[in-house]
């Protein structure tokens, strides 16, 4: 759990931020958005990692935003302009001083773009095997030369 001045201090970062130049134009939502959802953000990477805003880390970040933030009840457009936000957020705090990597954390947060859009929908990604399924009568990896059910199938 953070405390009031850690809070504080991130709340500071993104208004400096929304009420800067980097902020540019957006559209009516994301601005009335923008300062709560970032916030809630940068507050549930904070928690997940326990670690200070200085020292968080790309995992955090993206697992904040892919877990925490793609569950929130936004406006669509809110929700598709969330990668890039967070990009420009922390490209600024880096540029105002605040945040050593941002840039790099940035790009890193962006390009979780497309997995962040099937998280905000609920689809559950799908996995697939590298290669073909073992059957019983293959040879068996461990390279003995014999099938894998006379080899290595019981084990």
């Amino acid at each position: 759990m953070l405390d009031d001045y850690t809070r504080e201090r991130l709340s500071g970062w993104i208004a400096d931020f929304t009420q800067g130049d980097a902020f540019g134009a957006r559209s009516q939502a994301v601005v009335e958005h923008a300062d709560g959802v970032l916030l809630a953000w940068l507050v549930a990477a904070c928690e997940r990692a326990d670690v200070d805003p200085d020292d968080l880390e790309l995992p955090e970040l993206r697992a904040a935003l892919l877990e925490h933030v793609a569950r929130l009840q936004l406006p669509e457009d809110v929700h598709a302009a969330m990668p890039r936000l967070a990009r420009d957020l922390l490209s600024d705090l880096e540029a105002q001083g605040r945040l050593g990597n941002g840039r790099e954390l940035g790009l890193g947060v962006a390009t979780a773009g497309e997995a962040y859009g099937r998280a905000t929908r609920g689809e559950v990604e799908q996995l697939s095997r590298p290669g073909s399924k073992l059957g019983r009568n293959d040879l068996c990896p461990c390279g003995s030369g014999k099938k894998f059910k006379k080899c290595c199938m019981g084990r």
